[in-house]
């Protein structure tokens, strides 16, 4: 072999050996974004309390509810579930979404709050805009959007009642109960 193949084929592997390690590196930014996506589905779904963490008793709920669906859908019995087996579970989460109607858009003009992606119906971009679109012109400024969320820090400050920086279960229904009331006067 003379010195040209013998660069060649150095800087071939300089280049594989490269090209591998950003792409590890790339998966794992993809698994921690995807553990901390799992993490914040899991305090949704079992901190009852609503402390934004979960304490033994939900972890310990949040564990069986894993290990029964690992249980239903393990078909190898090796203790995870591989590429087939998580199609299945998501399969199957998804019809059972579906019929408890969990997940679906708001129709365009319905009247039930967000959607989905947090979106607002239009209605309420209506409403928002007559409270709020102090010059008219049918845009929010910089101005009239930092109106908006100074009403909202002062609402959140006014419902949080212990001071936490979050609103606990029954300060959340306070607030959704004097939402109701001011809307029907």
């Amino acid at each position: 072999m003379n010195i040209k193949q013998t660069t060649v084929l150095i800087t071939i592997a300089t280049l594989a050996a490269v090209t591998l390690a950003a792409e590890k590196k790339e998966f794992a930014g993809r698994e921690r974004g995807n553990k901390d996506m799992r993490q914040k589905m899991m305090i949704r779904r079992f901190d009852k309390d609503g402390d934004g963490k979960l304490n033994e008793a939900e972890k310990a709920e949040a564990d069986k509810t894993k290990n029964e669906m690992i249980k239903k859908y393990d078909k190898d019995d090796d203790g995870k579930l591989n590429k087939e087996e998580r199609k299945a579970f998501m399969t199957e989460r998804r019809k059972k979404m579906k019929k408890e109607g969990k997940g679906k858009r708001i129709a365009k003009g319905e009247k039930k709050g967000k959607n989905a992606k947090g979106r607002i119906n239009p209605e309420q971009r209506k409403e928002m805009m007559k409270k709020y679109d102090t010059d008219g012109d049918g845009k929010l400024s910089k101005e009239e959007r930092k109106a908006i969320a100074a009403e909202r820090k002062m609402t959140f400050e006014k419902f949080d009642a212990d001071g936490d920086g979050k609103l606990s279960p029954d300060e959340r229904k306070k607030l959704m109960e004097n939402m109701k009331a001011k809307k029907a006067e």
